[in-house]
């Protein structure tokens, strides 16, 4: 859902979660609902579904090897 909008920010420069959250919600909105995650036993009110699903996503690409992760920082690889 979320990898190519992961894949066209960090092509525009590295990013951190938060950053990647925020451009979900502006260039995705339809994809970021306030649906509660039910990964989680105890949800805050920070944390939705959609959350749960980009960062999924990213942990998919850099298992794939298209991008890692440095001081909390993504990166294209």
């Amino acid at each position: 859902m979320f990898r190519q909008l992961i894949l066209d920010a960090l092509s525009e420069g590295s990013k951190g979660t938060q950053e990647l959250y925020q451009l979900a919600r502006q260039r995705q909105p339809r994809d970021c609902p306030d649906t509660p995650c039910p990964h989680r036993e105890r949800v805050s009110n920070g944390d939705k579904e959609w959350m749960h699903e980009l960062r999924r996503n990213q942990f998919q690409l850099k298992r794939e090897g298209r991008m890692t992760l440095r001081n909390g920082m993504w990166y294209i690889v």
